[in-house]
């Protein structure tokens, strides 16, 4: 490997890792927070986080493998490693996705009470949204200047994680006003 592809690779890993943390750390808060107020959908968000946390790790694993060269078996190099773990990824965001619309609409059907609204959940989401929006940017950087495709995906993900958290922000300001 050349010192480029190590610093390329150095790069990878390295955001990849930070953003591995950055997920853990909503996933819990989130997650606190929801059942300490009874939000489903901030409970919902805080699996969503959890999807991204294993997202992260099979980002961050693959990053470490997709640099490496070409061999017996991968003749063209280990680079597809990227593209085929997005598969994965969108498995579980679908996963995800049916089990919270099977938990909502039970919540519909059985009347579940509003959440009780305080400023702490809004805290944590406006922290979730900062931390997802400096998150996309330097992973879109690192992207950019490796050429990952992997890197370019996450960065899509964060910044579009946004807009739940925005979405959760607004359900949760409708229910503190008796929309629930």
């Amino acid at each position: 490997m050349t010192s480029s592809n190590t610093s390329t690779s150095s790069t990878k890993t390295s955001v990849a890792a930070i953003s591995i943390l950055a997920s853990g750390s909503m996933a819990v808060a989130k997650f606190v927070v929801g059942i300490a107020i009874g939000s489903l959908a901030l409970i919902s968000e805080a699996l969503h986080s959890s999807i991204d946390l294993v997202a992260t790790i099979i980002t961050w694993a693959v990053v470490r493998v997709s640099d490496q060269p070409a061999d017996a078996e991968h003749h063209y190099g280990h680079g597809k490693f990227e593209s085929v773990s997005a598969l994965g990824v969108i498995a579980m965001l679908y996963v995800l996705a049916g089990g919270i619309l099977v938990q909502a609409y039970s919540h519909l059907r059985e009347g579940a009470p509003p959440p009780s609204i305080s400023a702490i959940p809004f805290i944590v989401l406006l922290l979730d949204i900062g931390v997802n929006l400096w998150r996309a940017r330097a992973l879109h950087r690192a992207a950019r200047d490796t050429k990952s495709q992997a890197l370019a995906a996450d960065a899509l993900h964060f910044a579009s994680d946004v807009m739940g958290s925005t979405a959760v922000i607004v359900g949760l300001v409708l229910a503190g006003l008796g929309f629930w």
